[in-house]
């Protein structure tokens, strides 16, 4: 009675504050930690979990949280106020501060209003955690992380103290950077129970097979290819806008992503209020680019280093076959392309961290369906550590996302979104590709499964036949 499950890439990092990849999210998130607030089944509003209630003072500036009584640690220790305050002050994503005011409730004191602040306490970075002297480190969740090897697998058993619905299962077997190829054959054999992320190409072949349950919805992400500003040329707008007609998105999604993907018609994803329709936001023009690109003579004087993901993410499913795509579209332009590849996404965090790379393959996706929380790590906006140190920097674009956090207005918020996309689109910094549909599969005899277009697993309420 154990969930087996085949993960795409290697989880970095179980520690919840630090988790910067969708792998590291799937495993750990509401499995082994837990946040204060967490979506409901359906993904449309955010329900109590560790809180039970909050109440919002001075116009969304402070918020009062009352945590939920008789709360357990893995070790056995009772959840307190003081825990909630140790961890929120872990996190660099929060730029507040919080206060314990009894044992069961905290007050968070923020930097300015922010409506949609509890949604953002649904992120695995604002997950509740303890860690101990000798480093071991526990959560709250209906799983306790057992055995930590990234490379290879993971394991987690079932908390029987946990304080809501026990787990129905022993525990989850998570298998590390399996070929797709061969997690196909072993869910179809029986050894797996559960795909994480399912290449495009092999949807048909799981919809035809009765056994097997092809889950398929849009996800809250964006593909990109990160531009290095510091770069001589990637610094000049007008290069940046010919370096973003030189793609074609089209081909690549009817081609690579058989149609699981639609162009970005901004940056928001549609499935969080983001422009669905009308015309993409760039036309595949490579005559034009190359124009634009020869007027720099400098462009025949270097090479240009393009970094590639090491596996398959939510919004690249495919990482291998678009780099070579991309790379090829590059040079049609006349760019010299120097591609590499990383091997872990230890090492592709590594080059996000420093600064030898001129372009990046790259996405965002999102643990939250708040579209404040979209902006802020990606740009570093309102004191957060951003999470590329080489990143474009606009006051006025800045101003738009903290606007759009105090206002509570949907409508008004959606109007400030647009006047930061109009910015941002008249600067390009990235080279903005697409929003992916998330994939993943299971067999027919699991249930109470529900994949999430935040790359989250839950579960605690899995049962397997």
């Amino acid at each position: 009675n154990w969930l087996n499950v085949a993960l795409a890439g290697r989880p970095a990092t179980y520690i919840p504050s630090d988790i910067n990849d969708a792998t590291s999210l799937a495993v750990i998130h509401n499995n082994v930690f837990e946040s204060l607030v967490r979506y409901d089944d359906r993904c449309l509003v955010v329900e109590p979990h560790l809180a039970v209630s909050w109440k919002s003072e001075k116009a969304g500036r402070v918020w009062v949280i009352k945590l939920r009584n008789n709360v357990y640690f893995h070790d056995g220790s009772k959840l307190t106020a003081d825990d909630v305050v140790e961890s929120l002050r872990n996190t660099s994503y929060f730029t507040g501060e919080v206060q314990k005011l009894d044992a069961l409730r905290v007050r968070c004191v923020l930097p300015d209003k922010r409506a949609g602040f509890m949604k953002s306490l649904s992120q695995a970075n604002f997950a509740i955690y303890k860690v101990f002297d000798d480093g071991t480190v526990v959560g709250t969740g209906p799983f306790i992380l057992s055995d930590w090897d990234s490379s290879e697998k993971v394991i987690l058993t079932a908390f029987k103290g946990y304080w809501g619905q026990k787990p129905a299962i022993r525990g989850v077997n998570f298998y590390c950077s399996l070929d797709p190829d061969e997690a196909m054959q072993k869910m179809k054999d029986g050894s797996i129970d559960v795909i994480d992320i399912v290449p495009p190409a092999m949807a048909s072949e799981i919809e035809a097979d009765k056994s097997l349950v092809l889950s398929t919805m849009e996800g809250v992400n964006i593909g990109f290819i990160h531009i290095n500003p510091n770069r001589p040329l990637l610094d000049d707008p007008e290069f940046r806008r010919a370096l973003n007609m030189t793609i074609n998105r089209e081909k690549i999604i009817r081609d690579v992503l058989f149609g699981q993907a639609v162009s970005c018609k901004g940056l928001l994803p549609p499935a969080i209020g983001g422009v669905k329709d009308g015309p993409p936001l760039f036309a595949y023009n490579p005559k034009e680019a190359k124009e634009i690109i020869g007027r720099y003579p400098e462009v025949r004087e270097r090479s240009f280093k393009l970094v590639g993901l090491p596996y398959k993410r939510p919004y690249c499913p495919e990482p291998n076959t678009m780099a070579r795509l991309i790379a090829g579209y590059l040079k049609g332009a006349g760019l010299k392309i120097e591609y590499v590849k990383t091997a872990s996404m230890e090492e592709y965090l590594g080059v996000i961290a420093g600064d030898d790379y001129d372009l990046l393959i790259s996405g965002w996706v999102i643990d939250s369906l708040n579209p404040d929380d979209f902006y802020t790590n990606i740009f570093g906006i309102g004191g957060v550590e951003t999470v590329f140190r080489q990143h474009w920097v606009n006051e006025q674009f800045e101003s738009y996302i903290l606007q759009a956090r105090t206002t509570v207005s949907v409508k008004k918020k959606m109007e400030l979104y647009r006047g930061a996309g109009d910015v941002f689109f008249s600067e390009y910094p990235w080279i903005v590709l697409f929003h992916t549909n998330q994939l993943g599969a299971y067999r027919e005899g699991v249930t109470g499964l529900v994949f999430r277009p935040t790359s989250e697993l839950r579960l605690g309420a899995v049962r397997k036949k």
